[in-house]
């Protein structure tokens, strides 16, 4: 048996823009994108890359894991790859907003180093950048989460 729905297109246009719009405000000021951000950096800390199936990052350089050990970063250990040094790049991951849509960046360019495996370091996957890279299990369930509490408001 068929079924008909009735909407009003305008309408439906006019609801999707205003989720999207306090869908975007959630990310950026409310307990959600401050939970998200701090997932990631944690998930970072643990050596673990956030972008679903990259799984632990390539461990540092030979050369680099025998300065850490000789105590030239007093505060680096050889393991996990925690990617945190002076917490200039972890501390710079920021929401921003560009004509209407919402990012999330790294504002400290080591991390774009790190992300494309430039000069000598090897990729190191801090965001999904890429066309079919997405977030892990744990950040797109909290997204999701983000996103149903927007639609029940």
């Amino acid at each position: 048996m068929p079924i008909k729905i009735k909407a009003d297109l305008k309408k439906m246009k006019n609801y999707t823009k205003d989720v999207k719009e306090k869908y975007k405000i959630e990310l950026q000021s409310g307990a959600a994108g401050y939970e998200l951000i701090r997932i990631i950096q944690d998930i970072i800390g643990k050596g673990i890359s956030p972008v679903d199936g990259e799984g632990r990052f390539e461990k540092y350089s030979d050369s680099y894991r025998k300065d850490i050990k000789a105590g030239y970063y007093p505060s680096k250990k050889v393991s996990p790859v925690n990617m945190y040094l002076t917490g200039d790049m972890m501390g710079s991951l920021r929401f921003i907003e560009i004509d209407g849509k919402l990012y999330l960046q790294f504002e400290d360019k080591k991390a774009r180093w790190h992300d494309k495996g430039l000069g000598n370091l090897p990729v190191r996957k801090l965001l999904p950048t890429g066309r079919m890279e997405r977030f892990n299990k744990r950040i797109t369930d909290l997204l999701v989460k983000a996103l149903k509490k927007v639609l029940k408001k």
